[in-house]
């Protein structure tokens, strides 16, 4: 799991894709360790609406792009389409 990332404008994005969509959820190991009431006290972490990965919310970065490079490539046409790069 990595850190979130921040973007210029103070938007989370996911460190993967560099998608702005996330939910709340807890990791399944968290609900495994914490077997019953412990698992309520664990941290919520953001999960990507994209690619799936989670998300934690700590100590964010700054945002330079998706990691992988699949989401990379998607990222640049759509940067060329719009004119930016």
């Amino acid at each position: 799991m990595k850190n979130i990332r921040f973007d210029v404008d103070g938007s989370p994005r996911c460190w993967k894709c560099g998608s702005k969509g996330f939910t709340q959820k807890r990791t399944f190991r968290s609900k495994v360790l914490g077997l019953g009431v412990g698992s309520l006290i664990t941290k919520k972490k953001m999960k990507c609406q994209v690619c799936g990965e989670y998300n934690d919310p700590g100590k964010g970065a700054p945002y330079d792009g998706p990691a992988s490079r699949k989401y990379r490539k998607k990222e640049e046409a759509e940067q060329e389409e719009r004119g930016i790069a």
